[in-house]
């Protein structure tokens, strides 16, 4: 007897984007998926929860090019991403229906994936599940990995976060203060400055589009100068912020977002600054440390349920929305991770997979679609917390949170009284480095594109100061002396 068809809403990647990417980019379409996996297969199908937006995949809307860590999108398929869903059937030992599970899936209800070994089971469901593609997921990791592997933080280092209301950027700050540093994160709105202040707990923020002088606002917030900055902006941000460094400070590449979407990039004009000050700066992605994984979760899951941690989501309602939610992103429209509801964190359905079974909660790469069929499992990550929202693992429990712990902690060491900055700083990750640097006894410093943000950062997230960048008329300053 054949299997039951279900009806599966889809967002389809329409043709390779140059400068800004437009909703008309992507293409809401409806189609069938069998109800259960090919007989005599390893395929797993799911059914997504939670969709998570990431700005890394701003450059797989692009033509592909060879020094690209990630590939493009394919033109007329449905985009791929980070998810947290649940396993409706599978033939894979590891995966039962029923269980939970984040990693790579599809932008469509339901995902059929036939290679399951980028699937995790969730271990934690007392949490929400959209955390797994956040702070719980590639996010939160990202921010981990970033500050403490990177950045090798000390207590009472400074930190500066931009973009520190983001998924990523919140994270941070809180892995700073954590861990004694002062933290300051930036953010794009009033509202975004005030979350880091008041909700991540950052020492200072500021509205980066409210300072005429990105440079001034770097060393009012920071008159001694930075010890490290988790930098998710790049542009003018960067080059302000090489200035203001201190000797021997560090630098965790993790986005620069303010770039992606420029036919002509931004160039850095005080790049000099890394020699005189012996800066290290490093680049880093979260695929690289995926070993730290299991150290990540039990170290953020005890934040969450002690109250060490919050993380902010702004959940997008159903994958209509999914396109909107995508751009927004891009133009520091979101406040905190913007995972996308029933999309990104799934619950196992059907399961052929002996990891996951019907039931489970789970987050990682999933479809954006209500139901996917996953046939690979490796990206699959089963929720064990769900005393928390689901949302929380396409957020601080996810991608994003495990990004900026890793970031902070992994990439940037920080120590307890070091300077950080953070760009980007009220996303799904900034805004977790933010209050990683504050907890770690961190100056924290972020910049954002929005009064509102820049509000949170301050307000919200606590940042000690926060910036809005698009209120600055100059991120070059040329004109400025590359000496403390």
């Amino acid at each position: 007897m054949a299997a039951e068809e279900l009806s599966n809403k889809r967002v389809i990647f329409k043709d390779y984007v140059t400068g800004y990417p437009k909703e008309e980019d992507m293409i809401l379409t409806s189609a069938t998926v069998p109800s259960k996996v090919p007989q005599g297969s390893t395929a797993v199908l799911l059914k997504n929860l939670y969709l998570s937006c990431d700005p890394y995949m701003r450059g797989r809307m692009s033509k592909p090019i060879n020094h690209s860590y990630t590939d493009a999108f394919t033109p007329g398929s449905v985009i791929i991403g980070y998810g947290v869903s649940k396993v409706v059937d599978s033939g894979h030992p590891d995966f039962s229906p029923g269980d939970l599970v984040w990693g790579i899936t599809g932008w469509e209800e339901y995902t059929l994936v036939t290679a399951p070994k980028g699937l995790t089971k969730i271990k934690y469901t007392d949490v929400p599940l959209s955390y797994y593609t956040g702070i719980l997921g590639m996010p939160g990791l990202t921010a981990y990995v970033g500050f403490h592997e990177i950045c090798s933080p000390k207590k009472g280092e400074t930190v500066y976060v931009s973009a520190a209301s983001g998924a990523v950027g919140q994270l941070v700050g809180q892995f700073a203060k954590l861990m004694g540093c002062y933290v300051v994160g930036s953010a794009g709105t009033k509202e975004k400055v005030g979350l880091l202040k008041t909700k991540f707990g950052f020492d200072d923020a500021f509205n980066y589009k409210e300072e005429e002088d990105l440079d001034a606002a770097l060393k009012r917030c920071f008159p001694d100068g930075i010890d490290i900055y988790f930098e998710n902006v790049g542009g003018k941000m960067l080059d302000a912020v090489l200035l203001n460094m201190r000797v021997h400070g560090r630098i965790a590449v993790c986005g620069l977002i303010s770039q992606y979407n420029l036919t002509q990039r931004e160039g850095i004009y005080n790049m000099t600054a890394i020699v005189t000050k012996r800066i290290k700066m490093q680049g880093f992605i979260e695929p690289d440390h995926k070993n730290l994984y299991p150290q990540f979760l039990e170290a953020v899951i005890q934040y969450i349920r002690d109250g060490q941690v919050v993380y902010v989501e702004d959940i997008a309602e159903g994958i209509e929305k999914a396109p909107s939610a995508l751009i927004g992103l891009f133009t520091g429209r979101n406040v905190g991770k913007q995972p996308i509801c029933s999309h990104g964190v799934g619950k196992v359905l059907d399961s052929g997979h002996p990891d996951f079974k019907v039931g489970d909660y789970v987050w990682g790469m999933t479809g954006w679609e209500e139901y996917s069929l996953i046939t690979s499992t490796e990206h699959l990550i089963k929720i064990n917390h769900t005393d928390v929202p689901l949302s929380y693992y396409i957020g601080i429990l996810g991608m994003p949170g495990l990004t900026a712990y890793a970031g902070f902690y992994e990439i940037c060491s920080p120590k307890k009284g070091e300077y950080v900055f953070i760009s980007a700083a009220s996303g799904a990750v900034g805004q977790l480095v933010g209050q990683f640097a504050k907890l770690m006894g961190c100056y924290v410093v972020g910049s954002a594109g929005s009064d509102e943000k820049v509000n949170l950062l301050k307000n919200v997230f606590g940042f000690h100061e926060a910036l809005n960048y698009k209120k600055e008329p100059d991120l070059r300053l040329k004109d400025y002396s590359i000496y403390k």
